[in-house]
Order: structure tokens, then sequence, then C-alpha cells
């Protein structure tokens, strides 16, 4: 078992409940699914051609500045793999396709989820 995490739509975020005093918990999968998909990734300095071509932008501005943030977990700069997903970047993309985004947003669940998947050459 591990931490259960419930998502808090009004919110827009998960958080961990505490049942008899103590930290709920549920499946290890879900919990890493959630992880995985709703913990902001780090940004690439610059975008891919598939997120411009949705319509992401690079993080832009002084150093320090909201706009310049590229979010991410400082515990990343010792990982070989980053955690999380890019999906906060969809808030700064500029919608410029209704069959773009969706295609996008598969994408950037999948690259969230690699490290679920056994490595194997199938």
């Amino acid at each position: 078992m591990d931490i259960a995490i419930v998502w808090n739509v009004r919110a827009a975020r998960g958080d961990w409940t505490i049942v008899s005093s103590d930290l709920a918990l549920d499946n290890p999968l879900k919990s890493a699914v959630m992880v995985s998909l709703f913990t902001d990734r780090v940004a690439p300095q610059q975008p891919i051609s598939d997120d411009t071509a949705v319509g992401i932008q690079s993080p832009t501005g002084p150093t320090g500045a909201a706009s310049a943030d590229r979010h991410g977990w400082w515990g990343d700069a010792f990982a070989d793999r980053p955690i999380g997903s890019r999906l906060w970047q969809l808030r700064r993309a500029v919608k410029v396709g209704t069959r773009a985004i969706p295609r996008e947003i598969e994408d950037i669940g999948n690259e969230a989820l690699q490290w679920l998947a056994p490595c194997c050459s199938c």
C-alpha cells in the first residue's frame, strides 16, 4: 500500500487524507500515476516542434519572474529522469487548433508514465 492521493477537482490538485489519525492508504499504482501526471515536470529550455505546433511557448522573462518559471522539482537536478508531466504547460499554450491539443496531451501523458513501462525492445 502507498499513501492515498485524493484529487480535488475544484482546487485542481491532489492531497493526502487522514483516516483514524493516520495517512490513508491506497493502491501504489494509482498513487504513482497521480504523481506522474499531476506533478509539474521541468519545462525544456526550448520546446520541441510538437510543442510549438500546439502553441506551447518557451518560458520568457528575467530570471525569477513568473513568466520565466520552468516549474519542476529541485530533486530532478540529481535524477536520471525527471518526475511529473508537462501538462501544466498547456496553460501557456496558444490554442491554435482543436486537433493538435488532444494529441499533445496524449504525448505528454505518455512521457510522464514512460517510467512505468518495462524496458524492452518489444
